[in-house]
């Protein structure tokens, strides 16, 4: 690790990090590089016996290091570097890569978190979308892909970091390019050894999400106050082994108090930081999930008071008890767990106890035997156990005690999963849930048509065929019937699981009881997809009002039950007491699908208690059944007339779902006052007055009688609110529309009709409607697929001959990335020099001299709608010279606080001898979830 500025610019969050390695590394030795840093700044790790080495990085060090690594000379040169505003980032690149090279090692930032242990055994680096647009040149793949080296790991001498150095520190190198030599020169290096094969077998490299779940885009939301903080970062540590906070971006941010970010620094703590607390803690996890015969008994750890002074006399002692289970000290770092587990031999071998007693005079070293425990059930009676740590000293009065829960998963719960046919979806959940719960049981029930397989067990589940067609909640009924374990984990069949799928965080929610005395009935997990999908999480309260079912965001108190909120809704993918549901309530078995909202209104009736845990993740993969295109899709479709249903049993009309209408029974109101507004030659804007939520939109031209829905199926079921933008047209051309009004579940049978002319092209040619800015045209829209990019080149705008608009429309893409958006449009200079002849400069003969320099200036005017949780957004300006490799770029960010338009000018210096030979404009747009409505326009103004 390495530390080149200031002491005083090493602040609080360094500290924690340095104490994450040490939490799940309690043996390590860290060396720290430094200029300023001393060894009394770290006295309150060495009191406690951890083992940190400082090495001053003095000039004449740094010349002796570099005898033997590549970047020799560019060390020979240290005054002039000295100079580069980037010295201070560059310097560590070097020492990274060096001290990798010739000694071999873990590096690491002190901006990244470790969120679990850490194999360095293993070649590794993490990987990172560049957010590019796809114009990196240098990354790897040939994708948006680089390789941040902010946590690595490589034995010494390793051909990639030699490269790194020659690449990063040779010639070609510029102190003004701040990833020049870091994560630029590493991913060069990767893609020069590999170019035959495309992958170095000796370097593994880990997925986004393990180091860098949020990027440097994102980093800084992890410093937010935000709900449930608890439970987002325990999904974190179990998906990540690293927390990124790219400090270069986030350095000066406040760490809030209920942020994920301050969560991890308590969690990973082993220092307590509150000066009035003088004794040694344990801490320990609330409960043990087992779902295979041996676990690793995960983060018990004893933590100092701050003012610890070491005394060579003071002995400290920790015993572990168990009660029916056993424990012992894993040899090689948990190793032998995985190992273990694949064939464990058939009598307990040696070293396995009831109970365990450790000793030492040193925290680090106790720390390191707690971090080595493995557990050992099997036949637990009840599925139950208990874990007993007490701590204790030779000096005083101080006794600790503490006490985990440990639950047998496969032995509480039956897994029940209820499907149409979709027999592989079930078997790509069976297999990721043995990964974890290895002799779970799982229950499938099927009512396919045509269903000749009989019933029974399976190599992965046991499978209970039903009537065709009996339905979701009868479905759900026949397998609670079937279930034999305490609990009950019910899922569609298109969910998987992966280790943030803790069922042992659910079963312990519903194991304690709440501030009533009473147990809780159901305990949800999250969906992630489909929160970063449709942009909120589907859980809270529920209330019926006018006959109106609401459901919005919300818990019941404001106080935490065992990280878990109460709520009156959740997804269907909780846990739930099997006794509960065989005595007390049942799925309505007529509503065939669409039988959640009955089921939790009347849960709610009844008293039923129910919880939702966000740190509990199951994942969705969702086919788009309203597509209609087997026979499952088809039957999934019908939801709106069992909602229609489920609202006529309970005597309401409306079903409003996070404020949106779902159903209304209500006849819809008509549509009045159809008006056409901006009128263009492919397109028209009609508007209406309506409370209605739903409309059909239909259209043919004069003389004709093919009425169809506009915008190719657009206008069948129409959601978008009281004005829609009619696209692709013919110009000149008389139109007849006609709006229906609907309730989302049927339309008015009249409708409202009206006629309209579009504009003749060259008429349209003629304005500047860059000087409108009631200019309203939506044409193209584009729907930008799930962490995809959507590059439209040579973008030909319809509203004029310098002007582009168009708007972007996004939705539905996973939030762990972000999708980046750009509308590139080629500008024809060469028009603007025959109307400009004064000023253009593309004529300009090489061998004249003395020429003042001209400036381009580019007027962007842009105007954003509804846009949730979006990034960045901004224009840009290339220019591409003859004879030139490379365009240079200016850009210009927009006021993410400014709904109206804005206007932006960038100004570009041009030597007059340079011969044009592109000039690209670019709008950009990096967004997260929900809704995006993106317009842009830009017009070259002045040269």
């Amino acid at each position: 690790m390495l530390w080149t500025t200031k002491a005083s610019t090493f602040k609080y969050r360094n500290y924690k990090t340095l104490e994450s390695y040490f939490y799940h590394h309690p043996d390590a030795e860290i060396i720290l590089y430094v200029t300023d840093l001393k060894t009394s700044d770290f006295d309150i790790y060495t009191n406690n016996g951890y083992d940190i080495k400082l090495v001053n990085l003095t000039d004449d060090y740094l010349r002796q290091m570099s005898l033997d690594c590549p970047g020799k000379s560019w060390i020979d040169n240290l005054s002039e570097h000295k100079k580069g505003k980037y010295y201070y980032s560059h310097i560590t690149d070097y020492v990274r890569f060096c001290a990798l090279y010739q000694w071999g090692g873990l590096y690491s930032d002190f901006d990244a978190i470790t969120l679990q242990r850490l194999d360095v055994d293993v070649n590794f680096i993490g990987r990172d979308s560049a957010n590019s647009g796809g114009t990196c040149t240098w990354c790897a793949w040939k994708n948006d892909i680089y390789l941040p080296p902010g946590v690595m790991a490589a034995e010494k001498g390793h051909p990639i970091l030699k490269k790194a150095l020659e690449i990063g520190f040779g010639a070609d190198y510029d102190s003004n390019i701040f990833n020049q030599v870091g994560p630029m020169a590493i991913t060069k290096a990767y893609n020069e050894i590999t170019k035959e094969s495309g992958v170095d077998e000796s370097f593994k490299i880990y997925a986004q999400e393990e180091l860098y779940p949020y990027n440097y885009l994102t980093s800084s939301s992890v410093f937010y106050n935000t709900q449930a903080s608890f439970g987002k970062l325990e999904r974190i540590r179990r998906s990540a082994k690293s927390l990124h906070l790219f400090g270069h971006k986030t350095k000066n941010l406040e760490i809030e108090h209920h942020s994920i970010l301050m969560r991890a620094f308590e969690f990973y703590s082993i220092i307590n930081d509150r000066l009035v607390e003088k004794e040694f803690k344990l801490k320990g996890p609330r409960q043990l999930s087992v779902g295979k015969v041996l676990e690793e008994l995960e983060d018990i750890r004893i933590v100092s008071p701050k003012e610890f002074k070491r005394d060579p006399s003071l002995k400290f002692f920790v015993k572990v008890k168990v009660a029916n289970g056993y424990i012992r000290l894993a040899t090689t770092n948990q190793k032998e767990i995985k190992n273990k587990n694949k064939k464990l031999e058939s009598e307990l071998e040696d070293g396995w106890k009831k109970d365990l007693v450790m000793e030492d005079f040193t925290i680090s070293s106790l720390n390191k035997k707690l971090s080595r425990l493995i557990y050992y059930s099997k036949n637990l009676p009840n599925g139950r156990d208990e874990i007993t740590v007490i701590l204790k000293t030779n000096k005083g009065k101080l006794e600790q005690r503490m006490k985990i829960p440990v639950y047998d998963v496969t032995a509480l719960v039956t897994i029940i999963v209820k499907t149409v046919g979709r027999l592989d979806k079930v078997v790509s959940l069976a297999e990721s849930t043995r990964k974890f719960y290895q002799t779970a049981v799982i229950i499938v029930a099927d009512d396919i048509e045509f269903n000749k397989r009989p019933e029974g067990m399976s190599r992965e589940y046991y499978y209970l065929p039903l009537p065709a067609d009996i339905g979701l909640s009868a479905g759900r009924n026949k397998m609670i019937e079937k279930v034999k374990t305490e609990y009950f984990l019910t899922l569609d069949d298109d969910f998987t699981m992966d280790r943030t799928s803790q069922l042992g965080i659910l079963i312990h929610a519903l194991e304690i009881a709440g501030k009533d005395g009473k147990k809780f009935d159901i305990a949800a997990g999250k969906n992630p997809v489909d929160e970063s999908k449709y942009g909120f999480d589907f859980c809270g309260l529920l209330h019926v009002e006018n006959k109106t079912l609401f459901l919005k965001n919300g818990y019941l108190s404001s106080t935490y039950h065992e990280n878990c909120m109460q709520v009156e809704f959740v997804p269907n993918i909780f846990l739930g007491r099997t006794e509960t549901f065989k005595n007390r309530i049942k799925w309505d078995e007529l509503l065939k699908v669409g039988e959640h909202e009955d089921f939790f209104l009347r849960a709610k009736e009844i008293g039923i208690k129910t919880l939702t845990c966000p740190g509990v993740a199951f994942q969705h993969n969702q086919v788009e059944h309203w597509l209609k295109r087997d026979d499952y899709e088809i039957k999934r479709s019908r939801v709106f007339d069992f909602w229609k249903l489920s609202l006529r049993k309970h005597g309401l009309e409306k079903l409003n779902s996070f404020g949106k209408i779902m159903m209304d029974l209500v006849e819809p109101p008509p549509v009045n006052n159809v008006e056409i507004i901006s009128v263009f030659s492919q397109s028209m804007t009609l508007t209406w007055d309506s409370s209605s939520p739903s409309f059909k939109i239909l259209y043919t031209e004069s003389g004709k009688d093919d009425w169809k829905p506009v915008n190719d199926g657009e206008g069948e079921d129409y959601r978008g609110g009281k004005s829609i933008v009619v696209s692709k047209l013919k110009s000149g051309t008389q139109y007849l529309f006609n709006v229906f009004a609907g309730n989302n579940f049927d339309f008015e049978n009249q409708g409202f009709k009206i006629a309209g002319v579009t504009m003749k092209s060259k008429v349209e040619e003629s304005l500047n409607l860059i000087e409108n800015g009631s200019f309203e045209k939506l044409i193209p829209t584009f729907k930008v697929s799930m962490g995809g990019i959507f590059h439209v080149q040579n973008f030909e705008a319809n509203t004029g001959n310098f002007s582009g608009r168009t708007q972007i429309l996004t939705r539905a893409f996973n939030s762990k990335f972000p999708t980046t958006v750009f509308i590139s449009q080629l500008i024809d200079y060469q028009k603007i020099c025959k109307k400009k002849k004064n000023s253009c400069f593309n004529s300009i003969k090489k061998n004249e001299r003395n020429l003042k320099t001209r400036t381009l200036n580019l007027s962007a005017n842009s105007k954003s709608e509804r846009l949730y949780g979006w990034v960045e957004w901004r224009v840009e300006l290339f220019i591409k010279f003859k004879g030139e490799d490379k365009s240079i770029m200016a850009k210009e960010d927009f006021d993410r606080l400014t709904n109206g338009w804005q206007t932006r000018v960038i100004s570009m210096c041009l030597n007059p001898l340079a011969e044009i030979e592109t000039i690209e404009v670019k709008g950009v747009l990096i967004t997260f979830p929900g809704s995006v409505f993106w317009d842009d326009f830009v017009l070259i103004e002045s040269f």
